[in-house]
């Protein structure tokens, strides 16, 4: 899988996946008061937007803007988010200078070609005063929520083992951030740590809960072959019940949030 090319993101987009989960909600909401409070008409640009989630979640009078490459990510935002939505290369970010209040950039760092221009870009476009958002998921011990259902797919999905070439959403380092957004002048990022625990349920809501986290894994399985989903849907059902058996009631999750500021 090419996870920096359209055709890529197109594809998943594409793919009819449960809408809401309660963990996707909590990250949105970590996101929200980590923001907050927003001036009165700030302007805040989402890269790799997907469907418009975050913008649908920030409260007040505010001028959104959705950026993502992929037009079926864009088709669904515009069909539930009345804000503006464009076609967009992360590292070519179609705003003018000292133009928003914030930009944020969720689950996305690892999956960019440059990320590093993408904070360039950032700092180009924030007023001076204003933050570049970053989110990123710690550990995949820390993050069970995720890495059951993707390890498990894997099992019956080979296209889903990914090369050890290739970044995954768990190979993004604070190092990383600090060095890109101190390069392009912007402060050391804050991190704000964030947990959470979903208490294991039917296999079903844990497909939901996966569609808005791993939105490749789950596309890759919704597409597969009949008899491949049964199988994979056998196997995470056996998993869950042998972890509510052994005590095991609740899968974490845990994420961070990096906070850098233009100067003033």
């Amino acid at each position: 899988m090419n996870y920096h090319s359209q055709a890529h993101w197109d594809g998943v987009h594409s793919v009819e996946s449960p809408t809401g989960g309660a963990a996707a909600a909590a990250v949105l909401d970590s996101v929200v008061r980590v923001l907050s409070p927003l001036p009165r008409d700030a302007t805040v640009v989402d890269v790799a937007c997907g469907d418009g989630a975050l913008l649908r979640a920030l409260p007040g009078p505010l001028i959104r803007i959705g950026l993502d490459l992929a037009p079926t990510a864009l088709h669904k935002a515009w069909t539930t988010t009345p804000t503006t939505f464009l076609q967009a290369d992360a590292a070519r970010l179609p705003l003018g200078a000292n133009t928003t209040d914030a930009v944020t950039l969720l689950s996305s760092w690892w999956a960019l070609p440059t990320p590093e221009r993408m904070v360039v870009e950032a700092a180009r476009v924030l007023r001076p005063g204003g933050r570049l958002l970053i989110h990123t998921w710690d550990a995949p011990t820390t993050c069970r929520m995720i890495t059951l259902g993707a390890a498990t797919l894997a099992r019956v999905i080979p296209s889903l083992i990914r090369p050890a070439d290739h970044r995954g959403p768990f190979d993004d380092s604070t190092e990383e951030i600090t060095t890109a957004t101190t390069r392009a002048g912007l402060t050391t990022p804050t991190r704000h740590p964030f947990s959470w625990s979903w208490p294991i349920a039917s296999t079903d809501a844990y497909l939901t809960e996966l569609a808005n986290l791993a939105p490749t894994a789950y596309a890759t399985y919704a597409t597969a072959p009949d008899r491949t989903r049964v199988t994979a849907q056998r196997l995470l059902t056996a998993l869950l019940a042998r972890l509510v058996d052994e005590g095991t009631g609740t899968l974490g999750l845990t994420w961070h949030l990096s906070i850098a500021t233009k100067p003033s």
